[in-house]
């Protein structure tokens, strides 16, 4: 018991224990809203006469295929709400354990404890840099909660044995007993299904084509990875409900071309990155610019990394001018002023220079992650992951419900982008000392982070 306590209350781990009481504070807070939480809390005595199961079978064949959500969540109303706060601060910590597991084991031997502690702090701190739109409907709201964060923890974990594959890594199959349970609930959300089967897939292609055998194991784990993902997106429920969110939402929706809803999908995608979301995506690449100003002196190199910083700073400088009312009808500032499209002005093509420029500076990205990492397996693995960031975004746009759920549908998209940086840190610290611009770098965060923390809370 001893040595467990002095392995949970290491310097290390300080993090994790901030984090955990900033986020049990913040839930303290939290109750039961109006809306879906109060729907939720009241439909089994209301309409199925206390039967989850009855419940359960309506809901799948006529709104959604989460049912494995719904079968924890809607009983979880019926107790206190305590429950939901000490849980949610347990899954909260997981996804940041999760987020760091992804570093390959045999890299983070290399650091010494001064940068894991930083890494963990960045991971920690990071969360709470996600917007504040993304964080109230994704973390801290109750149903939000559990159709987010509980799915995106889990799907984070469910990917470890593959990670483990991929860089040769020592994996106790005993664990597949656990990320049974991981997988039946993270892939019960859809983008999170997606990322998960989609990344075990090619990265079990991957595994074969490299080491010429079949992994049994991970072939196994991806039919049930595929199993869970059919049964959720194969409910008749999905279908009832993307009709009915068209008549409640967007009612043109039939009217518009798959083309169509792309750019608008995509449009919506750039404005929660470049104006949202400015933090996380400031984070990346000035670690990316880091690392190749530590490791080229090519001036062409240089510049090609700087595009995505120059992007980012005129945004961010966008951002704050407007924050302070001041005028920002300057062409810098016009080229890269997305708009919020929609099928009235299609006809107008000067409004799609800005998208085109800011969709080439976040294709730019994973062409620089190529000359940032030395091994063919981290170029893999950080490329994937940051794909499926973009791809987790885009994949909305051909539904409806994007209007219904509002910004939280970038969740998945965030603790990607997250992740992706974490792994640039990574590198940074393994190679390089850490210098004043790391040092910055986590001071920038770590203030905006607090700020929204003062704001949850007060609240």
């Amino acid at each position: 018991m001893k040595k467990i306590f002095k392995k949970v209350f290491k310097i290390e781990n300080i993090p994790y224990l901030i984090l955990a009481l900033m986020m049990f504070w913040i839930f303290t807070k939290v109750t039961i809203t109006s809306g879906d939480d109060e729907w939720f809390s009241a439909i089994l005595d209301k309409s199925f006469n206390g039967s989850l199961l009855a419940y359960l079978k309506e809901r799948y064949t006529g709104w959604t295929g989460r049912i494995v959500i719904e079968s924890i969540m809607v009983p979880m109303f019926a107790y206190n709400i305590w429950i939901w706060r000490i849980l949610n601060t347990i899954m909260t910590i997981i996804l940041a354990l999760g987020i760091y597991k992804l570093i390959p084991d045999k890299y983070i031997k290399q650091l010494s404890s001064s940068k894991k502690l930083l890494i963990k702090s960045i991971i920690c701190i990071s969360i709470f840099s996600l917007p504040d739109d993304v964080f109230s409907s994704a973390i801290s709201w109750i149903t939000g909660s559990y159709n987010y964060l509980w799915t995106m923890a889990c799907g984070i974990l469910s990917i470890l044995p593959f990670k483990y594959a991929l860089f040769n890594e020592k994996f106790d199959k005993r664990w597949y007993v656990l990320l049974v349970f991981t997988v039946i609930l993270g892939c019960n959300m859809e983008q999170v299904s997606l990322v998960v089967l989609c990344f075990a897939l090619i990265t079990n292609m991957y595994v074969f084509i490299r080491d010429k055998k079949i992994n049994v194991g991970l072939v196994i784990f991806n039919i049930f990875i595929l199993i869970n993902t059919a049964i959720l997106f194969l409910a008749p429920g999905n279908y009832e409900r993307a009709n009915k969110e068209i008549v409640s939402w967007f009612g043109q929706w039939d009217m518009i071309s798959l083309p169509v809803k792309l750019m608008m999908g995509t449009n919506l995608f750039l404005q929660h990155i470049f104006d949202k979301n400015i933090i996380l995506i400031a984070l990346l690449v000035i670690l990316l610019n880091i690392a190749i100003w530590k490791k080229y002196k090519s001036i062409a190199i240089r510049l090609l990394a700087f595009i995505p910083m120059g992007a980012v700073i005129i945004k961010f400088i966008e951002i704050q001018l407007n924050s302070h009312n001041i005028n920002t009808d300057f062409f810098m500032f016009k080229l890269l002023n997305i708009q919020n499209l929609n099928i009235l002005n299609y006809n107008e093509i000067k409004i799609f220079l800005p998208t085109s420029i800011l969709l080439c500076v976040i294709l730019i990205i994973p062409v620089i992650f190529i000359l940032v990492f030395d091994k063919v397996e981290m170029k893999y693995f950080s490329i994937i992951l940051y794909l499926a960031a973009i791809c987790s975004a885009l994949s909305i746009s051909i539904s409806p419900t994007i209007y219904a759920s509002g910004e939280r549908v970038f969740f998945v998209t965030d603790i990607l982008l997250i992740i992706s940086s974490v792994l640039l840190l990574n590198e940074v610290l393994r190679k390089w000392k850490m210098n004043i611009y790391v040092i910055l770098t986590f001071v920038f965060i770590s203030y905006n982070s607090f700020i929204l923390y003062l704001k949850n809370i007060l609240e």
